[in-house]
């Protein structure tokens, strides 16, 4: 009886030592497949910010190329003549709207009034005179300002 005894238990552990191993095999091949996804992921990640950063480059570089026009086209107009002002008005209108890249963009003029946009949802007339982007602006010309979403002011 004690010999069958002594066999159960070196099955018993035999059986352990099998279990133990196939479970570590099984936990090593867990650990490998997180891993490599964890690799998989990270370069996804890198890919992806890649991408975005292409295209928020091409977007500015689209900004900066109209803005560049506009000025251009500004300095050409003298402010005296009203024709000349309204096409370049009209002009920078149609200009505006095709802009890809840009989702909502106003030019205002010194007083802070709006004189072209983007935007067919924005009033008719409005101000930003009294918006901390255009006193910023105003301040500070040779600065890109970037403000938070507002709302233009009514005017009558």
């Amino acid at each position: 009886m004690g010999t069958t005894m002594n066999q159960r238990s070196i099955w018993r552990l035999a059986a352990i030592g099998v279990s133990v191993i196939c479970l570590s095999a099984a936990v090593s091949e867990i650990w490998r497949d997180h891993r490599s996804t964890q690799d998989l992921i990270r370069q996804q990640t890198h890919a992806t910010a890649k991408l975005a950063q292409i295209h928020v480059e091409q977007a500015l570089k689209q900004i900066n190329e109209l803005f560049d026009h506009l000025a251009a086209s500004l300095a050409s107009v003298s402010p005296s003549d009203e024709q000349a002002a309204e096409q370049l008005k009209s002009r920078f209108q149609d200009i505006i709207a095709a802009s890809e890249p840009i989702s909502v963009m106003w030019l205002v003029d010194a007083k802070g009034e709006k004189w072209v946009n983007n935007h067919s949802g924005s009033p008719a007339r409005s101000s930003a005179a009294e918006q901390d982007y255009f006193i910023e602006a105003f301040a500070n010309p040779d600065r890109l300002i970037i403000g938070s979403s507002v709302k233009g002011l009514m005017l009558d």
